[in-house]
């Protein structure tokens, strides 16, 4: 049989990446973006006076100044801004952290996985002794169900020494 069936389409070539092109309804705010990053200076380039007795004018922000983060305008605006993120902290603040008790659930499903492996355990040495009657299916099913019942038990009890380490109790 030949492969000439297989004919299959060569890989899409990878164009490059088109420049960032804002939707039409925020062409506005991207240009008044631009407009004030072209008017604003940087902080570097600001001239800082230092008087004779070493101190820098009022006027002028500090050479080792932290830039800020938050807006760069001032007025109310601002204020409404800061206001804002004041509130989104507090609010971040009262929420529980997620997962704090998700322990207690991973604890419960060790020890579960450990009594069902137990259980699978023993099962399977009981069918492994009666296997003299049934021959090699009964010793074949036996040993698969103690192999099933120690890694049940295996898991459990890995889930739930590592979830009590975690913790800090072992």
């Amino acid at each position: 049989m030949s492969d000439q069936g297989f004919n299959f389409t060569p890989p899409s070539r990878r164009e490059a990446k088109k420049a960032f092109e804002p939707p039409p309804w925020e062409q506005e705010q991207f240009d008044e973006l631009a407009r004030r990053k072209q008017t604003e200076t940087p902080v570097d380039e600001v001239p800082v006076e230092v008087a004779e007795d070493g101190k820098v004018t009022a006027d002028t922000p500090a050479p080792e100044a932290p830039v800020p983060t938050g807006p760069k305008t001032a007025g109310p605006q601002a204020e409404e801004d800061l206001r804002i993120e004041a509130m989104l902290l507090g609010l971040k603040d009262e929420e529980p952290e997620f997962g704090t008790e998700l322990w207690k659930a991973s604890l419960a499903a060790g020890a579960v996985l450990v009594a069902v492996g137990t259980v699978l355990a023993v099962w399977g040495v009981f069918a492994t002794a009666a296997a003299r009657k049934t021959g090699a299916i009964g010793l074949l099913g036996g040993g698969i169900l103690v192999v099933f019942g120690v890694g049940f038990a295996g898991v459990g009890g890995w889930m739930a020494f590592r979830i009590l380490r975690q913790r800090g109790v072992l």
